[in-house]
């Protein structure tokens, strides 16, 4: 035991610790790089920080004291924040301007106390490399034992077709557009009736269907929707992990619906910020950051702060370009190249039937562009508490309005025949005052559907986005699949999970 108390192995340990206790937390999700790589460039950091300090403190043994609580507050600064809002979310402590100059002002006091007075390093070393090195023992084997349990259940495909029935194969252009909401939530919390958009899409003959979506969460959703039935999990609805989201991930990947479509000789397009098989994404990093050193780094102090409150520093005299950087207008981007693949796919020639899969981060925050096409370009565009500013939403939403127009026009003049579906995942999310997230407009959601040969039959009175395949196969492959009850599902993550904006 003498080793223990006479070297600060714990500024090494402290590091391995954290990264072992992410891994832990988010069992499957990581890549061993991506934790040795965090683990390396950290400990070189403390190593670092402790030679300043030892030169600052003119005092080794003071400085490797100093280093550690430094480096618990910051790599844990995360865990720090959840922990103030799981008191209250109005902790004054949680703000910025007070936590952070108080984590800096017990530092020095901890510097100071120790230059002042006599303490045993030898006994503290002891107890803080035992201490990290037990940690780092008890999480491995919460890992390993995890590594065990956590074995993705394979469901069964419980979803077939009889393709002896199908007559037709149109092409099929499937439109996402996130976070739209329906017509009597904009008209009831917003005031604004959609009836230009709705008058357009029934002038191309589309159906407007009255909807409503199953799950507040977009990767719930999609995998709802794409598997034509409800997600299937062993956790319950309460309390959603990373690791839930991971599963939801790969049922969007293996979807029901992409290996029907093949198996009736379709062409997958995907233009989406998520993988299919075989058919990868168009190129968004989507809130998961899955195998990334992301997610290892996402609650330590830099990451937090630049997530939280980085928006201030983006343009004038606070500008700071690394931080600018972090912000740059990616979903912007993204949508922009969803819409040029759009224009690239309808002038190939293809003999196959396609299936189209556009995925727009519209009207979606942050809100880029007013009614008028006019790009935000002032910091408070990335600011997340304006999320309920009404008339920002509203001009973006009349802009992306104005996309979807142009998208339909383009399908249409290309493809007369084909079949389009123009929906929303879920509705608006960001209500304050009386309303609450919890009310039914956060799943009153936007749905149109163009059949092939204008074709509006099968009437059904409401549907939810679980049926909304079961639907058009109903329709256009002439199947008779049952329709599921429809429910919906109010998701919300666990406490100790920062929540993902999507």
């Amino acid at each position: 035991m003498k080793f223990l108390k006479k070297y600060p192995y714990f500024l090494f340990l402290l590091p391995l610790f954290f990264c072992l206790h992410v891994v832990v937390e988010n069992t499957g999700l990581l890549k061993f790089n991506a934790i040795l790589q965090v683990w390396f460039y950290t400990s070189i950091g403390l190593l670092i920080l402790c030679i300043l300090l030892k030169w600052l403190l003119k005092n080794w043994n003071v400085a490797t004291i100093v280093c550690f609580y430094v480096a618990i507050w910051y790599l844990f600064f995360g865990a720090i924040q959840d922990g103030l809002k799981a008191i209250s979310s109005n902790f004054w402590l949680l703000k910025y301007s007070i936590l952070i100059p108080f984590l800096f002002f017990t530092t020095i006091l901890l510097a100071y106390f120790l230059r002042k007075k006599k303490i045993d390093i030898n006994k503290l070393y002891l107890f803080f490399n035992f201490l990290l090195i037990v940690y780092c023992i008890v999480d491995t084997t919460l890992i390993i034992k995890n590594s065990f349990n956590n074995k993705n259940t394979v469901i069964p495909k419980t979803i077939g077709i009889d393709p002896n029935l199908v007559k037709a194969k149109p092409s099929i252009y499937f439109m996402l557009f996130d976070g739209y909401p329906g017509y009597k939530s904009l008209s009831d919390s917003f005031s604004f009736k959609n009836d230009s958009l709705y008058s357009f899409l029934k002038q191309n003959n589309f159906k407007i269907e009255s909807s409503f979506s199953n799950y507040n969460l977009t990767y719930y959703s999609m995998a709802s929707i794409f598997n034509l039935n409800y997600v299937k999990s062993n956790t319950g609805y309460n309390e959603i992990t990373m690791t839930d989201l991971k599963q939801r991930y790969d049922d969007i990947k293996n979807a029901d619906l992409f290996n029907i479509l093949d198996s009736l000789g379709y062409s997958i397009k995907n233009y989406s910020l998520f993988d299919l098989k075989n058919n990868p994404g168009v190129g968004y990093s989507f809130s998961l950051n899955i195998g990334t050193t992301q997610l290892l780094t996402d609650k330590m102090l830099h990451s937090r702060f630049i997530k939280n409150i980085g928006w201030v520093f983006i343009t004038g005299k606070y500008s700071i370009p690394f931080i600018k950087n972090r912000y740059k207008d990616a979903s912007n981007q993204y949508n922009k190249k969803v819409e040029d693949s759009l224009t690239n796919c309808l002038v190939e020639r293809n003999t196959k039937p396609k299936f189209v899969y556009m995925h727009f981060i519209m009207p979606h925050w942050p809100y880029y562009y007013d009614k008028n096409g006019v790009l935000d370009k002032t910091a408070s565009l990335y600011d997340e508490t304006p999320n309920n500013n009404k008339n920002k939403f509203i001009g973006y939403l009349k802009y992306t309005n104005i996309k979807m127009e142009q998208c339909v026009k383009k399908i249409l003049l290309q493809d007369s025949n084909a079949v389009i579906i123009t929906m929303s995942d879920h509705g608006f999310r960001e209500y304050t005052g009386i309303e609450t997230n919890k009310s039914n407009a956060v799943f009153d959601n936007f749905c149109a559907i163009r059949f092939s040969g204008n074709n509006n039959h099968l009437k059904k009175d409401s549907l939810s986005n679980v049926n909304i395949f079961r639907y058009l196969l109903n329709t256009e492959f002439n199947q008779k699949m049952n329709f599921l009850p429809d429910s919906s599902f109010f998701l919300e993550f666990k406490t100790n999970v920062e929540k993902i904006k999507e």
